[in-house]
C-alpha cells in the first residue's frame, strides 16, 4: 500500500510541474512594426494610389476587395470592394525602390478620400522599410516588348467561354523567367461595343463543400493590354502576364472581365495542366 501511494505522490508531483512549467515564448519588439495606414474602401466608388516608385507586387489578405494595377501607369494602384460589408482586411504593396507599405482596409460605403500620392509623404511619414527583390523580374520595358511579341502568336490552346455574345478564349500560354505570359483573345459577336471595366484573377476551390469555408488566393498581374473597348462585331488579342505559379490539387485558376456600367461579365477556369504546357520564347 506504502509503495502504492508513493507512485501515485510522484505521478502528482509530475503532473503539478508540467503545469507550472514556464513556456519560453518570444516577442517581436514594437519597434520592428511596420505601422499600417488606415484605408476605406467603397462598393461603389474606386480608390487610386500613386506610389513614389514602381509597384513590383500587392497582396490582399481577402478576396473581397479587388486589387489592380493601372494599366500603362506601373505606379498606380486601385483597390475596389467586390462585395459590400467585407470584413476588415489588409494589403500589402512591394514597390521597385525596396519598400513595403501596409494598410488596414475597412468598408465604407462612400468613403470621403478616394484619390492618394504617397510621393508626397515626408522622410518621417514614409516607411522606409527595405525588402529584397527578385533580380529576375522583368522591367517595364521588358514586359511591354514581350507582350507586344505575343500578341500576333498562332492560338494552340482552345479553351473558352461564350456568354452575352461575348467569347473569351485562351490562345496562348508562355514562360519568361519568373513571368507568365496570358494570351487571350476577345470576341464581340453583338451590335453593342463591349467596355472593359477591370480584370480579376484568383485561384479557388474547384467545389465548394457545405459549412466549410470556400479559400481564394488573388493573383495581381504585373501587366495587362490597355484594351478599354471591343467594338460591336469584332475581335481582339489580349495579353495579361503574372508571377509565374502553378495551382495545387483540387484547385483551378479564373480569370474574370467585367463590363462597365453593364453586366455582360464573363469567366473563364484554367487547369494546371494547361500551366505545365506553358511555352518558352
Amino acid at each position: 500500500m506504502k509503495k502504492l501511494f508513493s507512485i501515485l505522490a510522484a505521478i502528482l508531483l509530475l503532473a503539478t510541474s508540467v503545469t507550472n512549467a514556464q513556456v519560453l515564448v518570444r516577442t517581436l519588439p514594437g519597434y520592428v512594426d511596420i505601422i499600417p495606414y488606415q484605408l476605406a474602401v467603397g462598393y461603389y466608388s474606386t480608390t487610386v494610389i500613386a506610389f513614389p516608385s514602381p509597384i513590383v507586387d500587392a497582396d490582399g489578405g481577402s478576396s473581397e476587395i479587388i486589387i489592380q494595377q493601372q494599366e500603362n501607369a506601373e505606379n498606380i494602384l486601385k483597390i475596389k470592394a467586390a462585395v459590400k460589408n467585407f470584413s476588415k482586411t489588409n494589403v500589402h504593396v512591394y514597390t521597385k525602390d525596396g519598400k513595403i507599405f501596409a494598410f488596414n482596409i475597412e468598408y465604407q460605403d462612400y468613403p470621403s478620400r478616394t484619390t492618394f500620392d504617397l510621393s508626397n509623404l515626408t522622410g518621417g511619414e514614409n516607411p522606409g522599410t527595405t525588402v529584397l527583390l527578385s533580380s529576375s523580374s522583368l522591367s517595364s520595358q521588358q514586359l511591354q516588348h514581350t507582350a507586344d511579341s505575343l500578341r500576333t502568336i498562332a492560338a494552340n490552346y482552345s479553351r473558352k467561354k461564350n456568354r452575352y455574345g461575348i467569347t473569351l478564349q485562351l490562345s496562348t500560354i508562355h514562360a519568361v523567367k519568373n513571368i507568365l505570359f496570358f494570351g487571350f483573345s476577345i470576341s464581340n459577336r453583338t451590335n453593342l461595343d463591349y467596355e472593359l471595366d477591370f480584370t480579376r484573377m484568383y485561384i479557388e476551390d474547384k467545389k465548394r463543400a457545405k459549412q466549410t469555408s470556400f479559400q481564394r488566393q488573388e493573383i495581381t498581374p504585373v501587366y495587362i493590354d490597355p484594351i478599354e473597348q471591343i467594338a460591336a462585331d469584332s475581335s481582339m488579342r489580349m495579353v495579361i502576364a503574372v508571377p509565374k505559379f502553378t495551382i495545387p490539387g483540387k484547385k483551378i485558376f479564373t480569370i474574370q472581365f467585367f463590363e462597365k456600367n453593364g453586366g455582360r461579365h464573363i469567366q473563364l477556369t484554367i487547369k494546371n495542366k494547361h500551366l505545365l504546357k506553358a511555352s518558352k520564347i
